[in-house]
Order: structure tokens, then C-alpha cells, then sequence
């Protein structure tokens, strides 16, 4: 069961919601349920993204795999996403914004 996963969030202060809280509430519920055991973060916002790159599934229609999301406003990580996170960013080689996207799209997260 994905409520099993244990995850935590990291969000920056100024986010703006795109929707109602309940309907925003509904949507993060809905994509952790969706969420793979294999998953090492859930994006929750989305900028600078390469749309054509973006992968759908019908199966999961509450997540879309991510080819080089940019900036890190609100992630939640999954345990194992964490470690991985720091694995990879040890020794520190940019800023986040920089590292998360050379790592998601170098299929290292």
C-alpha cells in the first residue's frame, strides 16, 4: 500500500497553490497512492520542465515521469530517494536546482 512508503517533504515558503486547497490536498493524495515503491521523489510543482519529454502513463494517470524537472519548490522523498539524493550529491557538485535535474535525467534518481 503506498501509505506504507514513508515520505517527507521539503516545500519553500512562498508557494501558490494552482488550486482550491481541498482540490490540491486531493491531488497530492491521489499521486502518493499512485506512487511506485520504486519512486525516489514525487515533484509536486513543475517549472522549466521539456514537455515533449514528459512520460504519461494511463495506468498512473496522477504521475507523469519527469525527464529534467528544474527547481525544487516542494519534493516529497521517498526513504530510499533520500539516500539515493545522498549518495549521488556527495561531494556537492551545484546548487539543487542544478543537481536534481542532471540526476533525474541521468536516471540516477
Amino acid at each position: 500500500h503506498a501509505w506504507d512508503v514513508p515520505l517527507f517533504g521539503i516545500f519553500e515558503d512562498d508557494l501558490v497553490r494552482a488550486s482550491s486547497h481541498r482540490a490540491t490536498r486531493q491531488r497530492i493524495r491521489d499521486a502518493i497512492a499512485s506512487l511506485p515503491s520504486s519512486a525516489d521523489l514525487l515533484y509536486l510543482e513543475v517549472c522549466f520542465e521539456l514537455c515533449d519529454r514528459v512520460l504519461f502513463s494511463p495506468f498512473t494517470p496522477h504521475l507523469l515521469a519527469a525527464h529534467k524537472p528544474m527547481c525544487s519548490a516542494a519534493i516529497l522523498y521517498t526513504r530510499k530517494g533520500a539516500s539515493r539524493m545522498l549518495e549521488e550529491c556527495v561531494p556537492v557538485f551545484h546548487g539543487i536546482d542544478v543537481m536534481l535535474p542532471r540526476l533525474v535525467e541521468g536516471g540516477r534518481l
